[in-house]
């Protein structure tokens, strides 16, 4: 997947999460913008991890990250999917989310 971020918004504590405005380059759905939030609740505004998230919240079925939540970790934050499993997860602790700040690119909040 290619994708460029178009800009993102931090939200200080004790709200903290950074939301991605990413854009899809060179596929059939150029030109598609989606927002990612990464926080405590990661979330993505595609169609596939909202239907994901509506059939997981009905039936208790399995919390499954969108492509855009795994490009943002794996593009941005530089997390490997073998060794920084709590990317995995529906919900990160609050250090989780700090750790995967200090790791982005665009390192630009966090102050403690």
């Amino acid at each position: 997947m290619d994708a460029s971020i178009l800009c993102h918004i931090d939200v200080p504590p004790p709200g903290i999460k950074r939301v991605y405005m990413m854009s899809i380059v060179g596929s059939m759905l150029h030109g598609s913008v989606y927002y990612v939030t990464i926080g405590c609740c990661p979330a993505c505004t595609c169609i596939d991890f909202v239907s994901m998230l509506s059939s997981s919240l009905k039936k208790k079925g399995m919390y499954v990250p969108c492509k855009h939540l795994h490009f943002i970790f794996a593009k941005m934050m530089s997390c490997d999917s073998k060794v920084d499993i709590f990317i995995h997860q529906s919900t990160l602790s609050w250090n989780e989310v700090y750790c995967l700040f200090q790791k982005d690119k665009l390192r630009i909040f966090i102050s403690t």
